[in-house]
């Protein structure tokens, strides 16, 4: 869970919660969206780092329950600066081709 998956949980504006057992790869965690996101606002919880591509990450330490805060309605900001909302401005077409059999990829 080190190869990307808390930055495009964060980059996508998600909150997810991954259980599994312990792995090389490693084991259960939590990717939460933080409240702090957009540039122009005032960041309550921390403080601005210039990284805006990483959730808030509570991994598990040992087996059995782990437990964190999770911001739903942080999901809902997308709006990384104004006028520009991180998600709807993709190029969501581009994406047709990935998923079509790959017999019809010509």
């Amino acid at each position: 869970m080190t190869l990307g998956l808390p930055e495009r949980a964060a980059e996508n504006r998600l909150n997810l919660v991954v259980a599994s057992r312990r792995t090389h790869a490693g084991d259960s965690a939590i990717f939460a969206a933080g409240p702090d996101f957009t540039l122009w606002t005032e960041w309550k919880t921390r403080s601005f780092d210039g990284n805006t591509n990483m959730p808030l990450i509570t991994r598990a330490e040992r087996p059995g329950l782990t437990l964190a805060t999770a911001y739903p309605a942080a999901c809902a900001n997308r709006m990384i600066s104004q006028k520009t909302n991180l998600v709807e401005g993709r190029p969501w077409h581009w994406s047709k081709q990935s998923r079509m059999p790959l017999a019809r990829r010509h």
